[in-house]
């Protein structure tokens, strides 16, 4: 496919490997020319691979609503824009299940609660000169505890002010939330099972997520 650029000249969007390919072997080749309006961000796609960062300038330069939002959560938290995006969506940091509608510029927000606990979370956990509270796989072990119905935000938050020196780099996401359950529930008479409940909740909604795609 190709369009017509400032100077009226044929510009090739997509197909660039096919028009090499024939161009070489000499073989006439057949083009289909876009008379449409094509936004910046595909047409500059088409030459380079786009990151997220990208598509979030892009559409946010579209004037986008949720992809405003996006950004600015992402800016007051120092989460990365893929769990923004998750979570925003009213979601798990880190299901990605809305990467496409995010690329393809038909992301809608969601419920906010989730994201806000999670922020509030991380947002006090860098005031406990917690370095690494931004990273992916931290962020996500959050947000996965923060599911459970019996987790109590509050309660967390005095346990990291108090303990904030147990908070280690950890090899993977179930280490990571296996040492916040043991930090929630040091020093407590009533134990709760947060590694164990949080992994029941990401069972049961990745098992309604695959019923609902098979409908």
């Amino acid at each position: 496919m190709t369009i017509r650029n400032g100077n009226k000249k044929l510009t090739i969007i997509s197909g660039h490997n096919r028009f090499e390919m024939a161009r070489k072997l000499g073989i006439p080749l057949w083009y289909e020319v876009e008379e449409q309006n094509i936004s910046l961000y595909l047409l500059e796609s088409s030459f380079d691979v786009w990151d997220n960062e990208d598509w979030l300038v892009s559409y946010i330069n579209d004037g986008r609503h949720p992809y405003i939002v996006v950004d600015e959560y992402r800016k007051r938290t120092g989460i990365g824009i893929l769990n923004c995006v998750s979570m925003l969506a009213g979601e798990s940091a880190g299901s990605n299940n809305y990467l496409d509608d995010f690329k393809d510029g038909i992301y809608e927000l969601g419920d906010p609660d989730h994201a806000n606990l999670v922020a509030d979370i991380i947002l006090h956990c860098k005031q406990c000169k917690i370095e690494f509270a931004t990273i992916s796989v931290f962020v996500r072990a959050v947000s996965k505890i923060g599911q459970v119905e019996e987790f109590d935000p509050a309660l967390f938050k005095n346990k990291i002010t108090s303990h904030s020196h147990r908070i280690e780099k950890q090899p993977g996401l179930s280490s990571y939330v296996e040492m916040f359950d043991k930090i929630y529930n040091f020093g407590s008479r009533t134990k709760i099972p947060l590694a164990f409940l949080a992994d029941e909740m990401a069972r049961r909604r990745k098992s309604k997520t695959f019923r609902d795609n098979k409908k």
